[in-house]
């Protein structure tokens, strides 16, 4: 708003002359019409509010639905949070079972298995030294074999000479006999 229109209005109880009140009339009036524009002025100023206020309010509404959408989305991810930490204790609580049973069988197999070793050791040595007497008493036994197939040999030649010499005195009696 500008300045006081009823300013240059007399203000004290003199009589005013015709132009006097003419002019003081015509300032009334433009008050009351700058007063008038000023109110048109506020009017639409406050619709303006009014669709700004709105407008914030349905913001508002639309924040609230998606806080209490988030709020929900945050609750379940609790509930499945919770879950997953009871799966992870129960999965530890089976681990910490599997390694105790695991290490409790460690302890009795372990002596089971130390004796299995030092027996495979033992029936190794066993082994070594049985192969040991086997290819010497093998080799005796090829030694003694030779010497009998030389025997044998010699007998059998001996035998066979002899069978010539009589297969040929018998022809020589046959032929004499004839």
């Amino acid at each position: 708003m500008s300045d006081d229109p009823t300013k240059d209005l007399p203000r004290d109880g003199k009589e005013i002359s015709g132009k006097q009140e003419d002019d003081r009339i015509n300032v009334l009036i433009t008050a009351v019409q700058s007063l008038s524009t000023d109110f048109q002025t506020l009017r639409a100023d406050v619709q303006t509010l009014r669709a700004y206020f709105q407008t914030l309010s349905a913001d508002v509404q639309t924040l609230r639905a998606d806080v209490q959408t988030l709020s929900a989305d945050v609750q379940t991810l609790s509930a499945d949070v919770q879950t997953l930490s009871a799966d992870v204790n129960e999965i530890k609580t089976r681990l910490s079972a599997l390694e105790t049973t695991v290490n409790e069988r460690s302890f009795e197999t372990k002596p089971i298995w130390e004796r299995a070793l030092a027996e495979i050791a033992a029936t190794r040595a066993e082994l070594a030294e049985t192969r040991t007497e086997l290819r010497g008493e093998m080799k005796d036994g090829f030694r003694k074999l030779g010497a009998k197939m030389d025997v044998l040999n010699n007998d059998l030649l001996t035998v066979r000479g002899d069978q010539r010499l009589l297969e040929k005195r018998v022809e020589d009696l046959e032929s004499k006999a004839s």
